[in-house]
């Protein structure tokens, strides 16, 4: 993918480009002819470590199309949940640029800490779904983020983030950013794989994966990733 062959990004609802900011995409088959060597052997890495054998032997699971995107400065998605059947996510920051946050990952065992605490599950599965069916878009980031308001990055959940942002105004500042338990450090080259689907057999979302694309920032340049969404079948289905 080239920046030359890419289009302006659009989200699951067809026509909404206001959830995503100074974005472009372009895709690439996982399967089948015109698959390139590179991204077949990515995909069947990817799969062979982090799906069950049940999941890839069932005929209604499978893997999307390679996503390639381009964040120019200021480009940014709002929180968001991947959604059914989308049962995996791997993400690929491609050259090491990058903010993705998750304000109710935890990051300890202490349940006061814990984000979701306050969470009705089901509530928010019943009103997630609801936004699905009826094609909500979210009309600004203080809408989409109604559920993690008052959480901050780098202090609330997890912030993935490229190493760059570590450097502080001093040793002991710098020291203190790569010790923060809240932020995980990303290079080049690096995924970053999370479940969108709880582990107890049943199927339900998992509301800890609910992330957003934090705003890119001049100092970071132009941001490019790529993902990987892989579908449960019939493991994600409603009873």
């Amino acid at each position: 993918a080239t920046a030359s062959h890419m289009d302006t990004a659009e989200t699951i609802t067809e026509g909404d480009t206001t959830s995503r900011k100074f974005c472009q995409v372009s895709w690439l088959p996982s399967g089948g002819p015109g698959t390139s060597w590179l991204v077949s052997s990515l995909m069947q890495a990817t799969a062979n470590l982090f799906l069950t054998t049940d999941v890839k032997s069932d005929p209604e699971a499978g893997v999307e199309d390679l996503q390639v995107l381009k964040y120019d400065v200021g480009g940014e998605y709002v929180l968001h949940h991947d959604g059914e059947p989308r049962v995996l996510t791997v993400l690929y920051y491609l050259n090491g640029v990058g903010k993705t946050w998750f304000p109710l990952a935890r990051t300890g065992e202490d349940i006061n800490d814990d984000p979701c605490k306050d969470i009705n599950a089901d509530e928010a599965s019943e009103e997630f779904l609801k936004t699905r069916e009826n094609a909500i878009i979210p009309q600004n980031k203080q809408q989409a983020m109604k559920i993690g308001e008052d959480a901050k990055p780098g202090q609330q959940g997890l912030l993935v983030q490229s190493i760059s942002g570590a450097v502080g105004k001093n040793q002991e500042e710098t020291e203190e950013n790569l010790n923060n338990p809240n932020i995980a450090w990303i290079n080049r080259g690096d995924a970053l794989a999370f479940y969108n689907y709880l582990d107890d057999g049943s199927p339900r979302l998992n509301w800890r994966a609910l992330h957003t694309a934090l705003p890119t920032e001049e100092k970071d340049g132009v941001k490019w990733i790529a993902n990987h969404w892989f579908r449960g079948g019939t493991l994600t289905s409603p009873c």
